[in-house]
């Protein structure tokens, strides 16, 4: 990775640290959306590996812009990506935390992309979308 402060500060303001359920397990995600193609370029050329794709929200709206995104989801790129810029993070260490604990359970179990959940891992995911969620405390 090139400049890891750089991608640290810029997946504070624009990216995304999350765990999903998918099927009967759990798969981590990291990500960033943006409308600039451009932009998503130069931090895919940054990191060096993940995967890119665009998608339109509403294909009938013209006035809505197609949104490009950058992510990864196996444990292995997502242990490597958050190792590298935990201590450059201003903000999100938490998830960042949380992420590399989730990932490493999976890669010492052998999975590359989906494991098998076990009840930390649950307790993980629990955590993460709390952290993650948005809106006023009611």
């Amino acid at each position: 990775m090139n400049n890891p402060e750089a991608v640290a500060w810029t997946m504070a303001a624009e990216g995304s640290f999350s765990i999903q359920k998918v099927r009967n397990s759990l798969q981590p995600k990291i990500s960033i959306n943006n409308t600039k193609q451009e932009f998503l370029d130069k931090f895919h050329t940054m990191i060096g590996y993940g995967s890119t794709g665009t998608h339109s929200w509403n294909e009938r709206n013209p006035n809505w812009n197609p949104i490009h995104h950058w992510y990864i989801s196996s444990h292995l790129d997502c242990l490597r990506f958050c190792a590298e810029v935990y201590e450059f993070m201003p903000i999100k260490q938490e998830q960042v935390k949380l992420m590399i604990e989730f990932c490493s359970r999976g890669v010492a179990r052998g999975h590359g992309c989906q494991s098998k959940a076990e009840p930390r891992d649950f307790e993980i995911y629990e955590k993460m979308k709390e952290l993650n969620k948005r809106g006023k405390e009611v």
